[in-house]
Order: structure tokens, then sequence, then C-alpha cells
């Protein structure tokens, strides 16, 4: 598969690809797309938010700007590019000079960025066979036998503001929600909440794993703790 290296001046000759957006404050950015989607794709005008109206909690995985490679479904990939990815609009956001580019998620199958001097991979949920549809990317958070994957969601609660009662909130409220998925030969389910139903995902090893959650005292409700017993499967011999 012939791969081509994109630099930043490459993503401005990329037409139906890439769309401009002005340069406007985060919080007027995601209040822009927290509005219904014209028929091209884009976003109604910043005009049409309401000045008293503020955004609580964030779009993004990442509020900062971190360094990526996306690979694209084609089979190309952008290079050491400054992004973010705003999962309410499913849009990889590309920082070109003074400009934010978007990137629909769709026409994306990865990318993988540096944050907190840690690389993070993210894969396209379309890759996998789900129980369900997932829509957006899922994080890889342990590889191997089983991978361990992160989907991330966003719901927008609405301003419930009563005017004639002065009562309730402007704001929009941004809620995040993660899901916990693994993968044994690209197909997915969800990660058991019960001790026993996630000790089967681990065949013959489940003695092992249980020992190993008893002795580190594994809180199993936790990301970091699911990463730890994840990791110590994958790396028995």
């Amino acid at each position: 598969m012939r791969i081509r290296l994109l630099l930043l001046s490459g993503l401005i000759a990329l037409p139906g690809m890439l769309w401009a957006q002005n340069q406007i404050t985060q919080s007027q950015l995601s209040l822009t797309r927290l509005q219904t989607r014209t028929s091209m794709g884009l976003y109604n005008s910043i005009d049409q938010v309401s000045p008293d109206a503020h955004v609580v909690g964030t779009p993004y995985v990442d509020d900062n700007w971190q360094n990526a490679v996306i690979f694209l479904r084609e089979g190309d990939r952008f290079s050491n590019v400054p992004i973010r990815y705003d999962i309410y609009s499913d849009i990889l956001e590309i920082r070109v000079g003074d400009q934010v580019k978007g990137l629909e998620g769709n026409k994306a199958s990865g990318f993988s960025m540096v944050s907190n001097g840690s690389e993070r991979r993210f894969m396209r949920a379309s890759r996998f066979k789900a129980d369900e549809t997932l829509a957006g990317f899922l994080e890889v958070l342990d590889s191997g036998k089983v991978q361990l994957l992160k989907h991330y969601a966003v719901t927008v609660v609405k301003p419930d503001y009563s005017p004639q009662m002065n009562v309730g909130s402007r704001d929009y409220k941004v809620l995040h929600k993660h899901t916990f998925y693994y993968n044994i030969e690209g197909v997915m389910h969800e990660v058991p909440k019960q001790r026993k139903k996630l000790l089967a995902i681990f065949n013959d090893h489940q003695s092992e794993v249980s020992d190993f959650i008893r002795r580190e005292h594994i809180d199993l409700n936790d990301e970091a703790g699911l990463q730890r017993v994840f990791n110590f499967y994958n790396h028995i011999k």
C-alpha cells in the first residue's frame, strides 16, 4: 500500500476533504457545533447562538492541541499535525497556520497522538464487528491476545431556563460517556461488570488473573485497574 506523507502545506490542497473554520473561541466553536448541521455537513453561523448561552464541559477528548498522525481510509496519512478530536461532531480538527480545518471522522481509519509524553492510539469503531453499531473512535488501552478499548460518546443537555419563572439553566451541558470493550480477533464485546463474567474472557488463565486482582487489590470499576488486568493477562507466557 502506498503511503504518502502529507505535510502541513499539503493539507490546504485537499479540496472536499478538509473544510475551514473561522478563528473563534473554543466556547463559540463548541456552541456552534451544538447547532443543527446544514445539508452540506457544515454548521450554522455563530450569529445564531444566544449571547447568554455558555457551554459547561467540553466536546473534545483533550482540549489541548496534540501532535498526531492521522491514518486515512484510502491508505494515506497526515504526519506531525496538531489536532483535537471533537467527539460530539465526530470531527478531527487540524490546525494549519492560523486556521482550523476539519476532517470528518469517517474519512479516517484511526489516529495516534502524543499526550503528556505518552502515545495514545485511536481506531475507527466501524473497523470492528460488534454487538451494536458504534460511531466515532475507540482508544486502545492495551493490546495483545485481547485488546482493551475505550469508546467515547458525548450527549448534550439543552438549556432549560424559563424566563417566566426565572429558573433553570441557560447553559448547554456536555456530558461524556465512556464504555469499555474487549476485542478478540476483530470481534468486540462490552467488558462485563461482573467479576465472574470478566474472568471468563481470560480463558485458561482465569485463576492467575483472579489471583492477580486479589493480590494487587484491583478496582475493576476503575480504568487504570482494568488496564492493569488486561496488561497482566496479555503478558502471560
